[in-house]
């Protein structure tokens, strides 16, 4: 069984479609204006994740605790200061560029319902949302579980971590982040859509 099915107790098939359904509702509002009170749910559950994992790596309790147990680092791989990269290493990865890029479609119609979508106003929201918030964000992830866990962290860096009740609330909250997400991916292609058919 998998650390998926030992939380949540049911087959991913069946939670992806509790996902579909609560998604749908959201990606069918009219405009994006409609989904700021889920995205900042989204921002907050990534927010108090990063410090989750910065937490559990300077001042960990057993329940945390990497290794299951404050002082164990048998779970500990080796931390490497850089990695060897070349080709093979960037194709691997290739899906984290392509869904960055995918992501621009948003940014038109967020412009859209700007206040003020001066250039200058479009070039301060996007420079604190991304050196502000999505930076330092997906920094305290990458960094600190790195440190946590070395050569051995997870892809999924929440099954690197014990599981128990604090796992299984991020995993949860990390869950609806995601689904929060779907609709302001899809906006534009489904105004495109809607564009084509009226």
């Amino acid at each position: 069984s998998t650390a998926f099915e030992f939380c949540f107790g049911a087959s991913r098939a069946l939670w992806v479609g509790v996902a579909t359904a609560l998604a749908t509702p959201l990606v069918l509002l009219d405009r994006m204006d409609s989904l700021r009170v889920t995205s900042a749910l989204g921002i907050a559950v990534l927010v108090a994740f990063g410090g989750f994992v910065a937490v559990s790596y300077f001042e960990p309790f057993d329940m945390v605790s990497p290794c299951g147990r404050v002082g164990d680092d048998s779970c500990k791989g080796d931390v490497v200061a850089l990695a060897p990269s070349g080709w093979e290493v960037f194709l691997s990865e290739f899906n984290v560029f392509l869904f960055a890029y995918c992501g621009q479609t948003s940014l038109l119609p967020i412009i859209h319902e700007l206040h003020d979508p001066s250039p200058r106003r479009v070039v301060t929201v996007l420079v604190t949302a991304v050196l502000g918030v999505l930076l330092p964000m997906y920094g305290l992830f990458t960094y600190f579980g790195y440190l946590s866990f070395g050569a051995n962290v997870h892809p999924d860096i929440l099954d690197s971590y014990p599981q128990n009740g604090v796992v299984t609330l991020f995993r949860v909250g990390l869950g609806a982040a995601v689904i929060t997400n779907i609709p302001l991916l899809t906006f534009a292609v489904r105004k495109a859509l809607m564009g084509m058919i009226d």
